[in-house]
């Protein structure tokens, strides 16, 4: 099983995104010894936060290259067989995309977000949440939200 991961929240300094998504690879990293894994960073230095054994690729730090044309193209290069993403998949996406959504806030209060910002997270958190095999989450109050703001059973 070869399993990706977008990781381009290492080295950006988004609290508690880039603190899960470190997390995370470690812990992939210490459970399955046996899988591939290939993380995607946005940064050269985040090479070294990514467990030694894993594949890294570098993509665009703007997302929208990132999410339009990096991450789908190496996707189908890299022959990955399921792709992890917090909040937001790549627009074009061949393989099934598990998703953390760790709050919607920017639904609850969209007024600490720029107007641009909101709209955007409105939209694809929305096709990423109802296209996924899997949404995680990190707290039942969170499940219910998401599973209020998006329909889901």
């Amino acid at each position: 099983m070869r399993f990706a991961v977008d990781a381009h929240a290492i080295g950006q300094h988004l609290t508690g995104n880039e603190t899960y998504i470190r997390n995370l690879l470690n812990c992939y990293a210490a459970l399955d010894r046996h899988a591939d894994f290939i993380t995607f960073v946005s940064r050269d230095d985040a090479f070294d936060s990514v467990p030694e054994r894993f594949h890294k690729r570098r993509v665009a730090i703007n997302p929208f290259v990132r999410l339009g044309f990096d991450l789908p193209r190496h996707l189908r290069r890299d022959r990955a067989n399921i792709l992890h993403v917090q909040y937001t998949a790549p627009l074009f996406c061949s393989v099934p995309v598990v998703v953390s959504v760790h709050d919607v806030s920017f639904l609850e209060h969209p007024e600490y977000f720029t107007p641009f910002r909101a709209l955007q997270l409105r939209c694809t958190v929305h096709r990423t949440v109802k296209a996924a095999a899997r949404v995680l989450t990190p707290s039942a109050f969170s499940k219910r939200r998401i599973l209020d703001a998006y329909g889901l059973d």
